[in-house]
């Protein structure tokens, strides 16, 4: 079986967090980032600035709440250590980490 790409596991991570606001909101924030940003799901990892700013148009204030749930799940699944800061930075570390363990 072949191993999961950086960009798949961290679109797995913003599922999981983003998804705990239940599946309506998930999908409402796909749709806002493809409609407003011109930005798939799947591009995500490759833009994190503006699904950032797609949060923050979004939630507000709040989004940085979602947002740190989305740095715990990347920091967890990618072995990320505390002092990458911000969710771009983590996404960041989390897409340079591709064939650390081969």
């Amino acid at each position: 079986m072949a191993e999961q790409s950086p960009e798949q596991k961290v679109l797995e991570c913003i599922d999981r967090a983003v998804g705990s606001l239940g599946e309506s909101s998930r999908q409402v924030i796909y749709w806002h980032l493809n409609i407003l940003y011109d930005i798939k799901r799947i591009d995500i990892p490759k833009n994190p600035q503006k699904f950032r700013e797609c949060l923050e148009s979004i939630f507000g204030s709040g989004a940085s709440t979602l947002e740190v749930l989305i740095e715990m799940e990347i920091r967890s699944a990618f072995q990320i250590p505390n002092k990458a800061e911000g969710l771009e930075q983590v996404m960041k570390e989390a897409m340079g980490s591709t064939n650390e363990t081969e």
